[in-house]
């Protein structure tokens, strides 16, 4: 499936390098989502794994600090694995492209 919107990284972005040389990253990403709760309307955020791969894994990790918001569209994928002998499922979104959102200014919000 795939999925395009604004949200905050929920930490600085880490930037790897593999074993063949290839840069990539894998942090946490925040969708903001509105729903109306008890008559009032909220905002909730929807936490995902954000990663990203190569060259704009590279080039994003130069404004990746905690909560800058970004512009980001991607696949969305279940991530499972065992922790603790509990299986857990994650969201991942594996970004095809990736942008400042500026509406905010250069401050970011």
């Amino acid at each position: 499936m795939h999925a395009y919107g604004t949200g905050r990284l929920g930490k600085d972005i880490e930037l790897k390098v593999s074993g063949n040389g290839n840069a990539w990253f894998s942090t946490s990403f925040a969708f903001n989502s509105r729903v109306k709760r008890d008559g009032e309307w909220k905002t909730e955020p929807i936490w995902v794994t954000l990663k990203a791969f190569g060259d704009q894994a590279e080039h994003v990790s130069h404004y990746g600090a905690k909560g800058t918001r970004l512009l980001v569209s991607g696949e969305i994928q279940m991530d499972k694995y065992e922790k603790d002998g509990q299986e857990v499922e994650r969201l991942v979104l594996v970004a095809d492209e990736i942008g400042l959102d500026l509406r905010f200014g250069l401050d970011n919000g």
